[in-house]
């Protein structure tokens, strides 16, 4: 009998896109938050999370990184250390 997969598969962080909804879903922040705590208005982050290929500015990157708690060049360019949820 054959096994069922158990684990989830990972998903695709291959876009700044992709890492940013993911580190807002692992980090528990909500769009409006994170863009007022990285100075930002919703409509920039709302524009970073929806336009695939998007290029991010290295100061927009480094606050996102700061507001969110992770590594700017894992945001920015997929390198560097992957947020994980935070421990309740």
């Amino acid at each position: 009998m054959a096994r069922k997969a158990t684990s989830k598969s990972a998903p695709d962080l291959s876009t700044v896109s992709a890492r940013l909804k993911y580190a807002r879903s692992v980090r528990d922040v909500g769009s409006r938050d994170l863009a007022a705590e990285a100075g930002l208005s919703p409509n920039a982050v709302s524009v970073i999370e929806y336009r695939v290929g998007f290029d991010i500015r290295c100061a927009t990157a480094l606050a996102l990184a700061e507001a969110l708690h992770i590594d700017a060049s894992w945001l920015a360019w997929g390198r560097g250390r992957q947020p994980r949820p935070r421990k309740r």
